[in-house]
């Protein structure tokens, strides 16, 4: 992360400090550390480099983005229910947790592994070419037969 003490510190050096803002953006990026800096090399912020207060904010927005972004991963990890409602789960929470398009739903097929019963897994880790279309289809089927046994 960028070392949000740092950043404090700096806010307080400036805000006696009557210098240009050239400046006290140059002393917040000496300040921020390595990390940080190629962080701040990638933002997408036109003249706002030249600020320093929306330097800061933006850094602040993207601190708060990746706490989110964690949480949405541990209650997408976390997820205990029935399948339907797990599967749901799944694909409402794939939108907030950032993840790539090209590994989604293979992570989805792992957490459907990891995520039934024993013998749901033996019949999902039998499939040579299991995809998420074929993970679905067989876990549908386990749970209505299990829901509904042949007297």
């Amino acid at each position: 992360m960028y070392g949000r003490p740092k950043l404090k510190f700096y806010q307080q050096i400036c805000n006696g400090c009557n210098e240009p803002p050239k400046y006290i953006v140059a002393l917040l990026l000496h300040c921020i550390g390595k990390d940080a800096l190629c962080l701040y090399n990638g933002m997408d912020m036109s003249d706002d480099r030249k600020d320093p207060v929306k330097i800061i904010k933006r850094f602040d927005e993207h601190i708060c983005g990746e706490t989110k972004e964690l949480f949405e991963r541990y209650k997408f990890n976390m997820c205990d229910q029935s399948f339907e409602q797990y599967y749901s789960t799944f694909r409402n929470l794939e939108k907030t947790i950032g993840l790539c398009n090209c590994t989604k739903d293979k992570l989805i097929v792992d957490r459907l592994i990891l995520g039934v019963s024993n013998n749901w897994m033996d019949k999902l880790m039998d499939q040579p070419k299991l995809d998420l279309t074929i993970a679905v289809a067989i876990c549908r089927c386990a749970e209505a037969t299990e829901n509904n046994p042949r007297s």
